[in-house]
């Protein structure tokens, strides 16, 4: 259950999943050859950035699925972008404007994944945001213009990127 859990990154290389409960150690990931900068956690999906230059996706259960490679320097911050949860419907059917959105334990919001639908953004020290679809094995596109270095991303939730 993602509500319980917590991810964490290190200097030291690796990844951390901890039982917010019990708070103990469920996972320790290892990949990276560098410090780890930037995770994100989302529907047992799991992203993180490296000063290795790579953007890395796993699985919740320690399984890394993919490496992307095209930052030029260290990743400086991670988002992944899924697909919107179902809107709340008033008891009449309407969807309620600011509403919010079901609780991510109901039954329709536990779906498994797509590979299409995992998105992944990503920020360097390269002056670049980058835009991928890891599970598919491209990037879907580089963003230019920053002068510096590109210190943090944040997608609109409704953007559905």
């Amino acid at each position: 259950d993602d509500a319980k859990t917590l991810v964490t990154g290190s200097a030291d290389f690796t990844l951390h999943t901890y039982d917010l409960l019990s708070l103990k150690v469920l996972k320790r990931f290892t990949g990276h050859v560098a410090a780890i900068n930037s995770v994100d956690f989302k529907r047992g999906c799991i992203v993180s950035g490296s000063a290795d230059n790579t953007v890395k996706v796993w699985s919740h259960r320690g399984a890394e699925l993919t490496t992307l490679r095209g930052h030029k320097q260290r990743v400086t911050s991670v988002e992944l972008a899924l697909p919107r949860l179902v809107p709340k419907k008033t008891a009449w059917g309407a969807e309620e404007e600011g509403a919010g959105f079901t609780d991510p334990r109901d039954e329709e919001d536990k779906r498994p994944l797509n590979a299409s639908e995992i998105k992944v953004i990503s920020a360097s020290d390269d002056c670049t945001v980058q835009c991928w679809m890891p599970l598919l094995g491209h990037e879907v596109s580089c963003l230019t213009g920053h002068g510096d270095r590109v210190l943090s991303v944040a997608a609109d939730k409704k953007a559905g990127l």
